[in-house]
């Protein structure tokens, strides 16, 4: 599973065989904006917000029972310090999620300019994002499966969520015993 945490919650689930192929990808988009009250205060809205996601990244845990998950560590950008503190509480319920799921999921955590990386350009913005996920997604899992993922139709969260989960998917094939654990 890798997740990017935010307002817009990007989440992704690879389904893999024994020898760690990707047979499958499922990607979701959690707008946490519509499990708001719009006449509470920011910190009601903000308290609403924590606990969707807290709820609804349980039952994608019920539904799918990974045996990893990977979120994108929080960066905080000066001029934005308090979105980085935000994305810092969402990153935290995801983390609480998934340890009440399961106490012994492996956890990782990964840096937004590794996840970038992965496209091959980490500057890139959305459309080329696409693009680029797009050839991506034919090399990693064949031209059939990444014609049902199809990029093209993707949030940008949904974008980051498979880099995240494609990157920790890489994490655990140059570690294996990190399943042994």
């Amino acid at each position: 599973m890798g997740v990017d945490p935010g307002t817009n919650t990007g989440v992704s689930i690879y389904e893999v065989d024994c020898d760690l192929n990707i047979v499958s990808v499922e990607t979701h988009t959690i707008d946490l904006n519509m499990f708001v009250d719009q006449d509470s205060n920011q910190h009601v809205k903000d308290a609403d917000r924590y606990l969707a996601l807290g709820n609804l990244i349980s039952e994608l845990l019920e539904k799918y029972n990974p045996i990893g998950a990977a979120v994108e560590s929080s960066f905080i950008n000066v001029k934005f310090q308090s979105s980085g503190m935000k994305v810092a509480a969402y990153i935290s319920v995801v983390l609480y999620a998934l340890k009440r799921h399961n106490k012994d999921i492996l956890i990782c955590k990964l840096a937004p300019k590794q996840i970038k990386k992965f496209m091959g350009d980490a500057t890139a913005n959305k459309d080329t994002m696409k693009s680029l996920l797009s050839d991506k997604l034919v090399f990693m899992v064949g031209e059939e499966v990444a014609k049902l993922v199809n990029a093209q139709n993707l949030t940008e969260h949904a974008i980051d969520a498979i880099a995240i989960g494609y990157n920790f998917l890489e994490v655990i094939r140059k570690a294996p015993y990190l399943l042994n654990r």
